[in-house]
């Protein structure tokens, strides 16, 4: 296949057939810009969602799915922007869909943050009374309350 016909059509469907998969839809989180599924809405915080205060006491900061964003336009601009191949796109989109669990602290993170999962060895510095401080180690934002 020399002029990348054949395999750019076959990645284009499995592109369709990931997208079309309703437990792995793609969002985008409007404080933070993140993509997201449903799935990983339950477990993982949002750094820059207002932090809410459930009924049990805990408090929460949820991705907010932006709804003037929409995932096939997205495919779009990313498939005319040339930007990407076929190939490299439906990698993407799987890498965003589909998870692994931590070795050192266990939480669930997608494949596409292969190299950024969330632990750290030592605790967030918070000064005074900040909700917001930052990780010594990376520099990372992190929240008081998650």
């Amino acid at each position: 296949d020399k002029k990348d016909r054949l395999a750019s059509r076959l990645y284009e469907k499995k592109i369709d057939e990931v997208l079309s998969d309703e437990e792995e839809q793609l969002r985008r989180c409007a404080y933070c810009h993140k993509h997201f599924t449903d799935e990983q809405r339950d477990w993982e915080s949002c750094l820059k969602a207002p932090v809410l205060v459930d009924f049990h006491g805990n408090a929460i900061a949820e991705h907010v799915a932006n709804k003037g964003w929409s995932v096939s336009a997205w495919v779009a601009q990313c498939r005319k922007g040339k930007a990407h191949s076929a190939r490299e796109l439906f990698w993407r989109i799987w890498s965003l869909t589909h998870f692994l669990n931590c070795s050192e602290c266990g939480q669930p993170f997608p494949l596409a943050e292969l190299d950024h999962c969330s632990y750290h060895p030592q605790p967030a510095a918070f000064e005074g009374g900040d909700s917001c401080g930052v990780y010594p180690c990376c520099g990372q934002p992190a929240v008081r309350f998650e």
